[in-house]
């Protein structure tokens, strides 16, 4: 049991730090290239609601990426089961550096093309 605490001690803490590079990279305007599922990070930070069949699925597709079925669904379960805690530090790194009542005004969905870009180029606009 100790390694187990331990060891989600210590994802937490990456996981803050991952928070503290998204926010430190938004505050320069610098996109960060981080997959992050838009209805278990992005709405949540933005105390939005979401769909939580939707969730599984966007985690089942980043999931889906990896060659091997067994350590995809040991990392989907990790993720859903600790989902709260980590995302409790996402955000605990992430309001480190930037506070997120000033962001208080965007969507989930916009606070995630802030922090990451947007992938989909225009191409008209740019003729």
């Amino acid at each position: 049991m100790h390694g187990i605490d331990e060891s989600s001690r210590d994802a937490e803490s990456r996981v803050a730090i991952l928070g503290r590079m998204a926010a430190t990279a938004t505050r320069h305007l610098i996109p960060a290239d981080f997959i992050l599922p838009l209805n278990l990070v992005w709405k949540q930070i933005m105390e939005e609601p979401f769909n939580l069949k939707v969730a599984i699925q966007e985690v089942a597709l980043l999931m889906s990426r990896s060659d091997e079925e067994e350590e995809r669904k040991r990392q989907i379960s990790f993720l859903l089961s600790s989902q709260q805690r980590m995302l409790n530090a996402f955000v605990e790194g992430f309001s480190g550096v930037l506070l997120l009542e000033v962001l208080g005004i965007m969507t989930g969905e916009e606070l995630q093309g802030v922090v990451c870009g947007n992938p989909d180029v225009d191409v008209e606009l740019l003729c």
